[in-house]
């Protein structure tokens, strides 16, 4: 983006040289009418060059002009322009009005100034020092951009806002003083002044922009006071930070924030930091220990990866975590090939698995890690304690020996992909505690041939049981409401849908795709057929029945073969299923009740 704004610039530059708009031109300034009393200076054909000292007032064709303003591109890319003197008349100066004039070493602007435009001093590479004058509100982007040889700014109180880029670039500014009427540093603002060595943010900054002190690597040392709330992604990156404390109202870390600060030592997370970004203390290599915060929900990709880190305090018990968080850390170089925890946490097996492997998870862990097993083949069974309450995404994925898996009472929440192209899981229980089945959750799991989705689920994410070519039947209870995009497509074999929802549950037109409308049997509560045979998708089956009511006869479960149901009539196991591992309570098989005690 930047590049393709030097080149603008450029061509910017090139076509004032060649051309130039002006009313009038006295003692060799050119200039324009602003009012019947002023005027602005402008470009000329040729530019301008050595001294120029510009008149408080002009008088041409017997009428007297003050000048008030430099105009936008007056000066730009007068390469022999070495001085300038600016009367006090003047009040504003344009954009990209001295943009390029590499030799100008020394500007005063005028008191009675109060705006200056975007990229009016960009790439004034010899320009030392520099004063905004008291009237000047807003150091507007890209102002300073690219000054290599400022050295000092002086920035008056009244001053609101430091713009996009306003002193990218200056190499040699050492330390600048920010007024405490500064409430935003924008965006790249001071990225790349590779002297700053300190610098202190006041009171009553509410915002710094992305990237705002990227590549600043003298800077040790920066307080950022308890009025920022938002901190940009990478505002820190390849800084010289030694230690850093967030303040308290930042409730997200951005991706790459300081990434590479590889003198950073110390960091303070606060309580009620939600995010840590991707790649955020990625090559942090001096940094050895973290605390993470309770209040953490997810941590991005590789978000400690490449750091020094050797102790690891963390006090989440559940969140969404990226891949490769801890990779290339002591921490994790010095674990062993095989499970390894973090905290109450399940993070990720280490090294190639064997196949044939099982594997007990400990007592008292809470949740499985996003990626924890991804891609080990060699897993044929796994224990999950009671404990558990979350499986993150992809915990699972790939794990194509895996054949069976019971879901912990506990567990709310089945993660994006968290069991997909498992193709030889032939049978998963989720338990009742589940309200959110997630996107691609069972994606690919071929020998997966009947699924009981429970109540109190209220969302079957998008392919979620996409590509389940062994799948013939699919319960669905009352609770669900919403059955996302191609959530069942690809389940060709699909021969009985039971939905207990007395409100068909929304889809999409390909919600149920290559599964056979014409030979499917849908059954739905009594009475909501012709509900069924208008809502989409729903509407496409051919075959919509009534689910059967239950009758008062007395059995035993091994009677004949059949169906599943409880007492309001729901089916709750397919024949294939059998009893085993039913809830104790009364169910209905073949027309007839029996107990499961």
């Amino acid at each position: 983006m930047r590049k393709l704004r030097t080149l603008a610039v450029l061509i910017a530059a090139l076509c004032c040289s060649v051309a130039s708009a002006y009313d009038f031109e006295v003692d060799g300034i050119y200039y324009n009418y602003l009012s019947s009393t002023t005027v602005e200076v402008t470009s000329r054909t040729n530019g301008y060059s050595g001294e120029v000292s510009i008149p408080e007032s002009v008088t041409y064709s017997g009428s007297t002009y003050n000048v008030t303003s430099i105009g936008d591109r007056a000066f730009q890319g007068c390469y022999s322009l070495t001085s300038i003197t600016i009367p006090n008349s003047v009040t504003s100066i344009g954009e990209l009005a001295f943009e390029h004039c590499i030799y100008l070493q020394e500007i005063t602007i005028p008191s009675c100034v109060t705006s200056i435009g975007e990229s009016a001093f960009a790439y004034c590479s010899h320009l030392k020092e520099i004063t905004i004058p008291n009237g000047v509100t807003r150091i507007n982007n890209y102002l300073f951009d690219g000054c290599e040889r400022l050295v000092k700014v002086t920035i008056p109180e009244g001053v609101t806002s430091i713009g996009e880029s306003a002193f990218s670039g200056c190499f040699s500014l050492q330390g600048i003083t920010i007024p405490s009427s500064v409430m935003s540093i924008g965006d790249h603002a001071f990225s790349r002044c590779w002297d700053l060595m300190e610098f202190t943010i006041p009171e009553g900054v509410t915002s710094i922009g992305e990237s705002a002190f990227r590549d600043c690597s003298d800077l040790q040392e920066i307080t950022i006071p308890s009025s920022v709330t938002s901190i940009g992604d990478e505002a820190f990156s390849g800084s010289g930070l030694q230690e850093i404390t967030i303040p308290n109202g930042i409730i997200g870390i951005g991706s790459m924030l300081f990434y590479e600060c590889k003198c950073l030592v110390e960091v303070t997370i606060p309580e009620g930091v939600t995010s840590i970004g991707d790649r955020a203390f990625s090559g942090c290599s001096s940094l050895q220990g973290i605390t993470i915060p309770s209040s953490v929900t997810s941590i991005g990709n590789e978000a400690f990866s490449g750091s020094g880190l050797q102790e690891i305090t963390i006090l989440i018990t559940g969140a969404s975590i990226g891949d490769g968080v801890f990779n290339s850390t002591p921490w994790w170089d010095s674990k062993k090939d095989e499970v390894v925890y973090l905290g109450s946490m399940l993070y990720k097996y280490k090294g190639d698995m064997p196949s044939g492997t099982s594997i007990d998870v400990r007592e008292g862990t809470t949740s499985i890690y996003s990626n924890a097993f991804e891609g080990c083949s060699g897993l044929e069974e796994i224990t999950l304690p009671n404990s558990v309450t979350s499986i993150g995404d992809r915990a699972f994925s790939g794990c194509s020996s895996l054949t069976s898996v019971v879901i912990p009472e506990g567990v709310t929440s089945i993660g994006d992909r968290a069991f997909s192209s498992c193709k030889g899981l032939a049978s998963v229980i989720i338990p009742e505690g589940v309200t959110n089945i997630g996107d691609y959750a069972f994606t690919g799991c071929e020998g997966l041939a009947s699924v009981i989705i429970p109540e109190g689920v209220t969302s079957i994410g998008g392919s979620a049981f996409s590509s389940c070519k062994g799948l013939a039947s699919v319960i669905i209870p009352e609770s669900v409401t919403i059955i996302g995009y191609m959530a069942f497509s690809g389940c060709s074999n699909i021969k009985k849908i039971v939905c207990n929802a007395t409100t068909p549950p929304s889809c999409t037109r390909r919600t149920f795709g290559s599964v056979s409308k014409d030979e499917c049997v849908l059954l739905v509560p009594e009475g909501t057929e012709t509900l069924y045979k208008e809502a989409t998708e729903w509407k496409d089956f051919l075959l919509i029945e009534n689910i059967p009511s239950a009758i008062e006869q007395v059995a035993s479960p091994s009677d004949g073969k059949g169906d599943i149901y409880d007492l309001n009539g729901r089916l709750v196991r397919t024949q294939a299923e059998g009893v085993d591992g039913l809830m104790p309570g009364i169910y209905i098989k073949n027309g007839n009740k029996f107990v499961v005690k």
